[in-house]
């Protein structure tokens, strides 16, 4: 048995598993890189707060984690423009005012950014489909979509 796991062990080591120099990337092969973000249109951005200037609260990311809980049972509240504006930032934001550097790991920066929201309960703004432009940390409003019916989820318990 231990023969076969130093035999597995070497050929993970080993480079011989792939040629590399037959492995060409699109960048190897002069590709150019996908636009960041689909054509919109610029007329119809709703701008969104800046995320840096909500306040979260003190508490650790150790006791965020330890405390989340998920529910079953939404009560009536409406999200703030500010919070969706951070949940948007912290999701699929960008760092730095330059495009490519984003908040959340992105395979080499080089994949477009494609958020779309069914927005219902967000104050000051009209439910229906939107999408993210990150670039101007902003919403395009799509369309009105009726309201998504209820699914009945039978607890597993």
């Amino acid at each position: 048995m231990e023969n076969k796991y130093e035999e597995l062990r070497e050929f993970l080591k080993s480079s011989e598993w792939v040629n590399r120099d037959e492995f060409k990337t699109p960048k190897d092969k002069n590709i150019k890189k996908p636009l960041p973000v689909k054509k919109y249109d610029e007329t119809n951005l709703i701008s969104l707060p800046n995320h840096e200037n909500l306040s979260l609260s003190n508490d650790s990311i150790k006791d965020l984690v330890k405390n989340r809980k998920s529910r079953r049972k939404y009560n009536n509240e409406s999200l703030t423009l500010k919070e969706l504006s951070f949940l948007l930032w912290a999701t699929q934001g960008v760092r730095d005012d330059h495009i490519r550097l984003r908040t959340v790991p992105s395979g080499g920066a080089v994949h477009p950014f494609e958020t779309y929201l069914y927005l219902n309960r967000v104050e000051g703004i009209k439910p229906g489909l939107y999408r993210y432009i990150p670039g101007e940390h902003a919403l395009v409003f799509i369309k009105i979509v009726q309201r998504f019916k209820k699914r009945n989820y039978k607890s597993s318990k």
